[in-house]
């Protein structure tokens, strides 16, 4: 993996994790009377995460080709 796509990582980890987190917290919390109340809590760290995505086109690149199995074409030797 190149310095760009270790960079692009980097920069998906922590709103990847916040997003995680939030989704663990929806799933203790979840009850059908409150949902409103546990999602305002929750709050949208996707957002960030939304906002990363669309800015790391290698990291992209590189989590499509994780999910086929496969390496990137630009990191295959």
């Amino acid at each position: 993996m190149d310095d760009t796509a270790l960079d692009d990582l980097r920069t998906v980890l922590q709103p990847l994790l916040q997003s995680l987190e939030a989704l663990g917290f929806i799933a203790r919390h979840l009850n059908p009377p409150d949902f409103y109340a546990v999602m305002k809590a929750a709050g949208a760290p996707d957002d960030a995460l939304r906002a990363v995505r669309r800015d790391c086109w290698t990291c992209r690149m590189h989590l499509q080709a994780c999910a086929r199995g496969s390496r990137p074409q630009a990191t295959q030797r």
